[in-house]
């Protein structure tokens, strides 16, 4: 549950008298510059907040408005709703996303939205007038700034207006009345707009034509019946400076023959298309058409077919286009039935192809010529610089030629080899190639069968290799045991490229980590700054070992993962006298250790002078109200910790109590995570004491924590009185789902603000 605002409602009726007169005294170049800080001149579903101050201020702000952004919400087609959007005719950007509202309202707009140049209307619900739903006759309180307006057009001084425009005769006066009266639910005048016309999608396409400033248009649709896709045709006749992103799921498999028809008389329109989940695969005939479109479309640069049933068939058709489209960067073939064969016609089609970047074939089965038709293909492909084979079933047992293609090729960047069957003798071909390849900066060996010869296999090849670009190596969940986890050893010592190392969910126990460490002192600026040993067992001793390597001087480690290791209250003592004194960690993650209350207290402790720790997990820690008490003194004098895991402890509702007063003091946790810990109803309030004072806090956590109505009350309470939480979740606890509507809607506009403001 999330959500943003721009602006704070008006505590109360009789401040707005005070508040607008202010206003109307500021000069028009303030208030221009007061609203690009609140929302950087866009309109959201939170504008209204802003809007509702003063008259002066709707008039400035529609001026300098050049972008509206609504979405998940109902439009609805009223005159006092389009007089208020038409107003802002110097718009630029319009993104209505998954939003409801009828194709004539729409194209209204766009004659008011002479300066428009980018529209997104992707997922949007379009209606016609006739769908349009009647507005009630009863009037409640609606969840969305637009149905708040929509509830207002009831008032007695919009019931004598039937049109959809603003009249220039329309006095301010009137305006504002028309706006912020009080509802008449008595009034006559509920219906939709009278002078609307009943349009279709391709009526609503064409009027788009004829748009003079209008360049880029997304179009996005799930699950187009056959005549909302037969309208599509439309897209055939628009002009060629029109950039569209369309994304389609079809109902319909005939749709494709829409698809390609658009795509056939017009070169330029199509740049993106998702036909996902479209069952092409079985259509033999639309997929020889859409295969001979493609063969000659000079559009068209991402295509989606995952999970649409291609067979062997079926992609050999499809290959038969690869072969000569030249415009195609993106191509997503996951989760389809493609084997050996159809494997192989691919291979060969990719091994001309000179457009295609970015290949997902993950989840398919390459079989043993079809693996090796993947490896050939490398040596010659020159365009590939990511590609996904997780999920196939590969051995590269019987495929020596990887070793030529990952030494010849200087293009491919990434490789994810996920959850395949490589076993030693697949991974040293590999590890040949590696030895001399320069281009990859990233790849995944995860959940294969690597074993402890494999990983030596791979650590010497980039230990050797002086031109190694590799960056990110993930060896997760193959069963490296200490002998494996010692060869990275050299890794650590020699290797100018890794800076993201993944061992976890392996065999490692204490010997291992302490080869490791070594390394680590015997090359205290090795390029790698993170490393992840979670789901290991390097036990107290490996914890000691570590922490000497932590302590050296030079350490240049930011980022260490220790989850589950049987660490427990000794391990935690050898690790809290590195972080007394390391200042390179950034984030530590000791969570599920047996670390217990004593455990908490030398880390706590050490805590106090670090520097650099940002992100702290103890999670599953047996901590207690004891050990909350060390925490607590931590966060009176930490200043660097912005997040903090305290889930899946016993820290209960006097525990809260003590957090609560820390965290009314602490001025640097942003993110804190209090999921499962018995805090009940006491609790939660306690915790709810913070908000109106706490002005730091973004993200909370109190899920699963026996919450009922009253603490669910005393959040809601608090909640309004806060600015800068944008997310809590309080799923699995007992509360009513009516004591949510409040926290929902005051979370709804505080998350989009931040989101905003964050892309900004």
């Amino acid at each position: 549950m999330n959500s943003n605002c721009c602006c704070s409602n008006n505590s109360n009726n009789n401040n707005n008298n005070n508040q607008q007169l202010n206003l109307n005294k500021l000069p028009f170049t303030i208030i221009l510059k007061i609203l690009s800080y609140c929302n950087g001149n866009v309109l959201g579903n939170s504008y209204f907040q802003l809007s509702a101050v003063c008259k002066l201020w709707r008039k400035r702000t529609s001026q300098s408005i050049n972008t509206i952004e609504f979405q998940d919400i109902e439009i609805p087609n009223y005159p006092i709703v389009n007089r208020f959007l038409q107003q802002f005719t110097s718009l630029v950007t319009l993104r209505l996303k998954q939003c409801t509202l009828e194709l004539s309202q729409l194209s209204l707009l766009f004659e008011y939205y002479t300066c428009l140049e980018e529209v997104d209307i992707s997922f949007c619900k379009l209606l016609s007038s006739q769908q349009q739903q009647q507005q009630p006759n009863d009037i409640s309180i609606s969840s969305s700034p637009l149905d708040q307006l929509s509830t207002l057009s009831l008032s007695s001084s919009s019931s004598s207006t039937s049109t959809s425009t603003l009249s220039p005769s329309t006095t301010n006066q009137s305006y504002d009345q028309l706006l912020f009266s009080p509802s008449n639910s008595s009034s006559s005048s509920h219906s939709s707009n009278s002078s609307s016309i009943d349009i279709g999608l391709s009526n609503f396409l064409f009027s788009l034509i004829d748009h003079k400033s209008l360049e880029r248009l997304y179009l996005s649709f799930n699950h187009l019946d056959t005549r909302m896709t037969q309208e599509l045709l439309c897209l055939s006749t628009v002009p060629n400076h029109f950039n569209i992103n369309l994304t389609v799921n079809l109902m319909y498999t005939n749709g494709i023959d829409v698809i390609c028809e658009i795509m056939k008389t017009n070169q330029s329109v199509i740049k993106s298309l998702n036909l996902n989940k479209s069952k092409i695969g079985r259509e033999t005939n639309s997929l020889m058409v859409f295969s001979d479109v493609l063969k000659l479309n000079h559009s068209l640069t991402s295509l989606d077919l995952s999970s649409s049933q291609i067979s062997d068939s079926a992609a050999k058709i499809l290959a038969e286009s690869l072969e000569t489209n030249d415009t195609l960067l993106s191509l997503n073939l996951s989760v389809n039935e493609i084997r050996q064969d159809g494997s192989v016609s691919l291979a060969n089609a990719l091994k001309v192809n000179k457009s295609i970047t970015l290949l997902n074939y993950s989840y398919n089965l390459l079989g043993e010529q079809g693996t090796m038709a993947f490896s050939e293909m490398l040596i010659y492909n020159k365009s590939l610089t990511h590609l996904n084979l997780s999920a196939n079933k590969i051995t590269f047992s019987n495929t020596p030629t990887i070793t030529l293609a990952l030494s010849k090729n200087t293009t491919l960047k990434s490789l994810n080899l996920l959850r395949n069957m490589i076993d030693p003798i697949g991974c040293q071909y590999i590890a040949n190639g590696l030895a001399n390849n320069q281009s990859l900066t990233s790849i995944n060996f995860s959940s294969n069968k690597l074993g402890n010869q494999g990983s030596t296999s791979i650590s010497k090849a980039l230990a050797i290799n002086k031109g190694s670009a590799i960056k990110e190596l993930d060896l997760s969940s193959n069963c490296i045991e200490d002998q494996g986890a010692a060869a990275f050893a050299n890794v650590i010592i020699y290797n100018q490229s890794v800076t993201t190392l993944d061992l976890s969910v392996n065999w490692i126990d204490s010997n291992g980590v302490i080869r490791l460490a070594q390394a680590f002192l015997e090359n205290p600026k090795s390029p790698i700054t993170s490393i992840n040993l979670s789901c290991n067992t390097i036990c107290p001793l490996g914890a000691k070992h570590l922490a000497e390597a932590l302590m050296h001087p030079d350490s240049s480690l930011h980022h260490i993962n220790l989850f589950s290791n049987y660490i427990e209250t000794e391990g935690a003592f050898e690790l809290s006298k590195a972080l007394a004194t390391n200042t390179s960690i950034t984030s530590i993650e000791l969570s599920a250790n047996l670390i217990g209350n004593e455990g908490v207290k030398y880390l706590s402790r050490a805590l106090l002078t670090n520097v650099s720790i940002k992100s702290i997990s103890l999670s599953q820690s047996l901590l207690s109200y004891e050990g909350i008490q060390h925490i607590v003194e931590l966060m009176s004098v930490n200043t660097t910790i912005r997040y903090l895991d305290l889930s899946y402890n016993i820290i209960g509702s006097r525990g809260a109590q003590e957090l609560s007063r820390a965290l009314l003091q602490n001025k640097t946790i942003t993110s804190l995570d209090l999921s499962s810990n018995s805090l009940g109803d006491e609790g939660a309030t306690a915790i709810a004491d913070i908000f109106p004072i706490n002005t730091t806090l973004q993200r909370l956590s109190l899920y699963n924590n026996k919450i009922g109505t009253d603490g669910a009350k005393h959040i809601v309470r608090n909640l309004s009185k806060n600015h800068t939480l944008f997310s809590i979740n309080l799923l699995a606890n007992r509360i009513d789902t009516q004591c949510l509507k409040p926290i929902l809607k005051r979370l709804e506009h505080t998350q989009h603000t931040q989101t905003g403001s964050n892309t900004n």
